[in-house]
């Protein structure tokens, strides 16, 4: 309407690793949520789900693939990106949007397996995070029926089974470090020698979704500090 006045879009405050931030592409700076919305391309499947309060539990739409990054060296990144929740899990409890972001940060600096941060988003639209993209599969969905058609059923169950035992070992290892959280096979990522002459063989798990991850300050101060 004429003569009324017109307010700008703050810009989006993005704080970006050291080690990649000749990798961020000029249109992701310039306007985040909209490179986030236009270019990326949704991983998960299934459905939203909204429980009794009317706050959204799961989104699936939440997590997408980004375009390859690429520096000014040629050198090329596969990122995800995912639109952050804060009603869920520990980051409506710690009030903190990028609280999944600091624990990846805090497992890396473990020595244990996570995606490695990239870059947080601080919008009026909204928060993000980008992180490296895993490599390797989930033993759920898309990835479950491809190697349907690659392994047999009994390999399918052995890789289960070598999954099992090797989450009994790492739950032990994070609740020593201080950090709890639930091990779903769709929080997973595998990498799998198919060339193994016993069958193939879970080499390396990469745990994703840490939102809910619970901190015991007082083990973690044992092995890090702030």
């Amino acid at each position: 309407m004429e003569g009324m006045p017109k307010f700008e879009k703050k810009q989006s405050k993005i704080e970006t690793s050291e080690r990649y931030k000749d990798f961020i592409p000029e249109d992701f700076s310039d306007d985040p949520i909209k490179y986030f919305e236009e270019k990326g391309v949704q991983i998960k499947e299934g459905n939203v789900e909204i429980d009794g309060a009317g706050r959204v539990r799961e989104d699936p739409t939440a997590v997408v693939d980004f375009p390859v990054w690429v520096n000014g060296a040629g050198e090329q990144i596969q990122v995800v990106a995912k639109r952050v929740n804060i009603e869920k899990g520990q980051i409506s409890k710690s009030r903190d949007p990028f609280y999944e972001y600091k624990v990846m940060q805090i497992v890396r600096k473990l020595n244990l397996l996570a995606p490695e941060p990239i870059a947080k988003v601080e919008s009026e639209e909204g928060h993000v995070i980008v992180m490296e993209r895993v490599k390797g599969y989930r033993l759920v969905g898309k990835d479950l029926e491809y190697l349907k058609q690659r392994l047999s059923d009994e390999e399918i169950n052995n890789l289960r089974q070598q999954v099992e035992s090797k989450v009994a070992e790492l739950k032990s290892v994070f609740l020593e470090h201080g950090l709890e959280r639930k091990f779903k096979l769709a929080d997973m990522i595998v990498d799998i020698d198919f060339e193994n002459p016993d069958g193939p063989q879970i080499t390396k798990i990469t745990l994703v979704d840490w939102e809910k991850t619970k901190i015991d300050e007082g083990k973690l101060g044992e092995f890090i500090e702030d």
